[in-house]
């Protein structure tokens, strides 16, 4: 009898062994699912004259500008902006309620799947902003 309660605490210890395993492995997985699907968030205030564009519809992040009513981006293949991809106007939480979010101080904006740029490439972006009138 005693032999076989040992058999069977050997069996719960691989038991418990091969289930911290699965829950492991199960865990990178997932994490590494969220690292390849997760949206970029490009900050447009720090000024890069480029970004690389990882996923397909990014969020972009701006300072707020008070007293403006919309926004305007622009995405580009090139610095000058003479190839353009993206020209969104009328920004707001209006136009784009499920899109953007705007405080006091920021502006998020994800951009539209009609909008879906190429992933993996460099674009130049910029932001103008429309006062209330």
């Amino acid at each position: 009898m005693i032999a076989s309660i040992k058999g069977l605490q050997k069996k719960v210890k691989q038991f418990k062994f091969v289930l911290v395993l699965a829950c492991l492995l199960f865990f990178l997985f997932i994490l590494s699912t969220t690292v390849q699907l997760g949206a970029d968030f490009i900050d447009i205030n720090d000024g890069v004259n480029g970004t690389n564009i990882y996923y397909n519809t990014p969020t972009f992040n701006w300072t707020a500008v008070s007293n403006a009513s919309q926004y305007t981006l622009q995405i580009a293949n090139d610095s000058g902006f003479t190839d353009m991809v993206v020209n969104i106007i009328n920004i707001n939480q209006f136009t784009f309620p499920s899109n953007c979010a705007i405080s006091a101080t920021e502006v998020r904006f994800t951009l539209p799947n009609a909008y879906a740029l190429t992933d993996y490439k460099l674009y130049y972006c910029r932001v103008w902003s429309y006062g209330k009138e």
